[in-house]
């Protein structure tokens, strides 16, 4: 049952004092952390290789040797090669008269695919 409270009163819901968050890791331990954490750093600053906060080195990865790169065109840069409209290049590539894969819910026309399809056309 609640209790009324009285002017100038305080209530029995009134916040407790403050209590001293006591700190997990005492002191002396907290300075050597520190310290094996400053040399863990100046170790892989010697070492040439920086690190950043999740450990990872920060030095950026050479590009491969092979060429890993495949061309592709959006059904709207295909339009525009094939001179076709919007709609048009759609029914033409859901109806599979032009190759294209269907990434998400993407359509990509790889590019040796188109360059197939109108030399075939062509000649």
């Amino acid at each position: 049952m609640a209790r009324a409270t009285v002017a100038g009163e305080r209530s029995s819901y009134a916040r407790a004092p403050k209590q001293e968050v006591l700190d997990p890791v005492p002191a002396p331990l907290r300075a050597d952390s520190d310290v094996l954490a400053r040399l863990a750093a100046l170790e892989a600053q010697v070492a040439g290789k920086m690190l950043d906060d999740r450990g990872q080195p920060t030095d950026a990865r050479p590009p491969p040797t092979d060429d890993t790169s495949v061309r592709v065109y959006t059904v709207a840069e295909t339009a525009k090669i094939l001179r076709l409209g919007l709609t048009r290049t759609y029914d033409f590539i859901v109806k599979g008269r032009i190759p294209a894969i269907k990434l998400g819910g993407r359509w990509l026309v790889p590019h040796d695919a188109l360059v197939r399809l109108l030399r075939e056309a062509g000649g």
